[in-house]
C-alpha cells in the first residue's frame, strides 16, 4: 500500500528508528512535527481524507491524541542527547 503524503501530515518513526537518528536529523523531525495544524475544524470537507490517513497511521493535527504521546518521546530522546552550547 502506497502512503498518501500530506504537506501537514507525518508518519510517526518507531522509538527505535528515532533512537537512531543523529542529532540533527531528530531536531528536524521535531520540526515536521511541530508543522501539522492544530486542529481539524477547519478542515471538515476532508473528512474522509482524515480517516483514510489516519487508518494509514498518518499524523495530521495536534489535538489527535497520538499526536502529543509522539511528541513527548521526541522530546524525551531529546533531553537524553547531550547538548553543546550554541557559538555565535
Amino acid at each position: 500500500m502506497r502512503r498518501q503524503r500530506h504537506k501537514h501530515a507525518f508518519y510517526p518513526l518507531p522509538e527505535e528508528e528515532l533512537r537512531a537518528l543523529t542529532t540533527p536529523r531528530l531536531l528536524a523531525y521535531q520540526k515536521r512535527i511541530r508543522g501539522v495544524h492544530e486542529t481539524s475544524w477547519g478542515d471538515i470537507d476532508q473528512e474522509d481524507e482524515r480517516r483514510r490517513m489516519a487508518a494509514a497511521g498518518a499524523i495530521r493535527y495536534k489535538d489527535e491524541p497520538v499526536y502529543a504521546q509522539h511528541r513527548a518521546l521526541v522530546r524525551r530522546i531529546l533531553d537524553e542527547r547531550a547538548h553543546v552550547p550554541r557559538t555565535r
